[in-house]
């Protein structure tokens, strides 16, 4: 299973690598698309759109 990286600010927050571990326990059972609710597709269509509209303008 995918373990997310440990940022320092999380062992301040109690009980929080369980917290972590609960949700990627739910996403696993339940076959949710993590990037979804992240919303990696919609910023990865506009990371395309600013690289095209650069492009067109170095162009010039």
């Amino acid at each position: 299973m995918h373990r997310w990286p440990q940022h320092e600010t999380n062992s301040s927050h109690p009980g929080g690598g369980k917290r972590v571990s609960d949700l990627e326990n739910l996403i696993t059972r339940n076959s949710y698309n993590r990037y979804a609710y992240e919303e990696v597709g919609h910023h990865t269509e506009i990371q395309a759109r600013v690289k095209k509209l650069l492009a067109e303008k170095k162009a010039r």
